[in-house]
């Protein structure tokens, strides 16, 4: 019984305990620091665009999704129709980052 409880305190003590160490800048006298809890950065422009697709459209496998260091997102591939393109545009214009559209989608009804 007390070797449960020993084991079990060491297990949530070891969960608990912060992992330490070198600081980011090493730290030449060797002293250890707490790393510091940084933001996790949102994702790429192009990401959130496929995203944002494909849970709105069943033919988002048919749009290839480019962005540019400037923001700008580039739009190729075929949609059924105009609706879908404006749908697309509509799509990477509400996503942050993005400074401008570039739509070269194609209309192929037979999708």
């Amino acid at each position: 019984m007390k070797t449960k409880i020993v084991l079990t305190s060491l297990v949530a003590s070891a969960l608990l305990m912060p992992t330490i160490g070198y600081t980011a800048e090493g730290d030449s006298a060797g002293l250890w620091s707490y790393p510091v809890l940084q933001q996790v950065p949102e994702q790429p422009i192009t990401s959130q665009v496929k995203w944002k697709i494909g849970s709105k459209m069943s033919y988002k496998d048919h749009v290839k999704v480019d962005t540019d260091a400037k923001g700008v997102v580039h739009l190729s591939g075929n949609v059924r129709n105009q609706a879908e393109v404006d749908q697309v545009v509509a799509i990477a214009n509400s996503v942050k980052g993005v400074t401008s559209v570039r739509n070269n989608i194609a209309i192929k009804s037979d999708l």
